[in-house]
């Protein structure tokens, strides 16, 4: 998802890295990219090298932590909800269809 994004770590990141497994902190102001977002963490490359950072810690790398696709059924939801609240049904079915 976010592959290639360059960033400028906002605060020190605790991180893990590759290929020794060693834990380390990156400190803020250093740059890089993602290289890879697989199952919940990130591979950073820095100058330090390559690097995985938890989830968690996306805000560091002025990233916000993805949605799921429940989170976003729901929010779905709850927009078509309010639509028929406030606009009729009429509306909220002409946006729910638009949106299929």
């Amino acid at each position: 998802m976010y592959e290639n994004t360059e960033f400028t770590l906002s605060r020190d990141c605790e991180a893990i890295q590759i290929p020794s497994g060693q834990k380390t902190t990156i400190p803020a102001g250093t740059q890089g990219v993602i290289t890879q977002s697989l199952g919940g963490s990130y591979t950073i490359a820095t100058y330090q090298g390559l690097a995985r950072v938890a989830e968690k810690d996306l805000d560091a790398l002025g990233l916000e932590k993805p949605r799921t696709q429940a989170a976003q059924k729901l929010r779905a939801l709850q927009t078509v909800k309010f639509q028929k609240k406030t606009f009729g049904t009429s509306f909220a079915n002409v946006t729910t269809q638009r949106s299929r």
